[in-house]
């Protein structure tokens, strides 16, 4: 039997996260339903329920040691684990289960990993000694590849793939679950048409880029569209998009509950255009073929909107009203052409997102063979 510890922000009620660890999960048994799978989550018992696989608590070391044991390897499935910009602590906690992992000489993978940054130098050379012991590492984008090179990982060799979400078929998405949520909030029939979708988060100490964001979607409702705030890390997001909807004079929609992933595609499967402060709101956008604007807190941002060819829309910061309202009409007028060399450029990111699956599964079956 082979057996796969996945470790990442898994359990956080973070859309994001979720949506990586339900493609690693939906790959792996679509490639091979005899690996046996356990995560290691903040919420374990929400984790059974919602992947059927096993899961143990990623806080109570006991059960981190004997599952990391128990198992060939250990899985780092995406996200930005490796930076310090969130915490020190939550790096300090990955490095630690790396070598915990690598003293029991286990393979360990880093797969799809978005780098950095880092802001202490203790930290990014933590990063780049064990890094170098590792068996795989993967980067979801050439910025990270490069941020791994100068800082001076030269072993494994580094290979740029995409983020697992990319994995998916927007075909084989169940559109119901997201249509049943919209009708939940008045949103069904005549009404399912022209909507724009928001993906909103606090950050720092700024608070501008909420009038702006607020302003923004008076704008779009004025011409006819309808405002559909989505929360992606939940309850956090949802206080925040109250806040623009608050500063708004038209009315909006502020979805209110937690969606899993199936969930959450089909509700941003209706969409006209996504707007989003979340990386994943944008790669999962991109997946559905909704043409999406990036609002950017983070290097990661950029880079998602390079990656799936979306348009970038500014840094929070400094948000331009003008700037953003004149993007948002141009893919408004023109969206078919725009989905369609968008769900074009998915595919090729698709087969880079798969290969991740192939490296995983060439490593279980050398560790079968050694």
């Amino acid at each position: 039997m082979k057996r796969v510890v996945l470790m990442g922000y898994y359990g956080f009620n973070n859309a994001g996260d979720e949506a990586i660890l339900y493609s690693i999960i939906r790959s792996m048994k679509q490639r091979d339903k005899n690996i046996e799978i356990t995560v290691l989550s903040n919420n374990p018992e929400k984790t059974r329920k919602l992947y059927g696989v096993d899961a143990r608590n990623r806080w109570k070391w006991r059960e981190v040691l004997a599952t990391v044991f128990s198992h060939d390897v250990l899985v780092f499935g995406g996200g930005s684990l490796l930076q310090d910009v969130t915490s020190t602590r939550s790096l300090d906690y990955y490095l630690m289960i790396t070598r915990v992992a690598l003293f029991l000489r286990k393979k360990v993978y880093f797969m799809a990993q978005g780098i950095g940054p880092f802001k202490q130098k203790n930290s990014s050379e933590k990063v780049v000694k064990l890094l170098n012991r590792v068996s795989v590492i993967t980067v979801r984008d050439r910025d990270s590849k490069q941020e791994l090179l100068d800082l001076g990982v030269t072993k494994p060799e580094l290979e740029v793939t995409a983020d697992g979400v990319f994995s998916l078929y927007r075909n084989e998405v169940e559109k119901k679950p997201g249509e049943k949520i919209l009708a939940r909030n008045g949103i069904e029939g005549e009404n399912l048409e022209r909507l724009i979708g928001l993906s909103v988060r606090d950050w720092a100490e700024l608070s501008n880029y909420k009038n702006i964001l607020a302003q923004l979607a008076d704008a779009l409702t004025g011409t006819g569209y309808r405002i559909i705030f989505v929360p992606f890390h939940f309850p956090d997001d949802v206080s925040c998009a109250r806040d623009i909807a608050k500063l708004m004079v038209e009315d909006a929609v502020v979805l209110k509950e937690e969606y899993n992933t199936v969930e959450m595609l089909g509700v941003i499967e209706k969409m006209d255009l996504f707007i989003g402060m979340r990386m994943h709101s944008i790669v999962m956008a991109s997946v559905m073929g909704v043409p999406a604007i990036g609002l950017s807190y983070d290097p990661k941002i950029e880079a998602a909107v390079q990656a799936a060819g979306q348009t970038f829309g500014g840094r929070v910061e400094n948000l331009d009203i003008d700037r953003l309202l004149h993007s948002a009409t141009e893919l408004l007028m023109d969206r078919d052409a725009a989905s369609a060399a968008l769900l074009e450029r998915v595919d090729k990111l698709r087969s880079r997102s798969r290969k991740n699956m192939d490296i995983l599964l060439d490593l279980l079956e050398n560790k079968a063979n050694e």
